[in-house]
């Protein structure tokens, strides 16, 4: 995968200041985005449209990776469940196989899971960034 340089966001408002690497913060819970936008970001004002756009740069960059990571495990998991079906009477090497398998599953879960809370995180920027009428 596609090594991506790190963005560094740097908040600063009147009684203090936040500096974080995008990629490693994000996703977030729904809770914290809020806060995260309307306790900082939003008094920023200076920079915030800056602001919102790194974050939504690093939000899909790290879409877009999940993703591609997402597509690699279901491939190698197809992989496992063909060498699984060929290994008819091999227990010990069954019992690895499907340990493999195991943990591939779990891999895509997680996987999955983190992609879902990545567009939740860019919906509610989205929600929390747009002007009210």
């Amino acid at each position: 995968m596609e090594e991506k340089k790190e963005t560094i966001i740097k908040i600063n408002w009147g009684s203090g200041n936040m500096v974080f690497i995008a990629e490693k913060f994000f996703p977030i819970t729904a809770e914290k985005m809020t806060k995260l936008y309307k306790k900082c970001i939003r008094h920023d004002w200076k920079h915030q449209d800056e602001i919102v756009k790194q974050i939504f740069e690093a939000l899909n960059w790290k879409e877009q990776d999940l993703k591609k990571t997402l597509e690699f495990q279901i491939t190698r998991k197809a992989d496992i469940e063909q060498e699984l079906a060929l290994l008819r009477g091999r227990s010990l090497e069954k019992d690895q196989v499907k340990n493999k398998l195991a943990n591939i599953k779990e891999q895509v879960r997680l996987t999955n899971q983190e992609l879902k809370q990545v567009q939740k995180n860019i919906e509610l920027l989205t929600m929390l960034s747009t002007p009210k009428k």
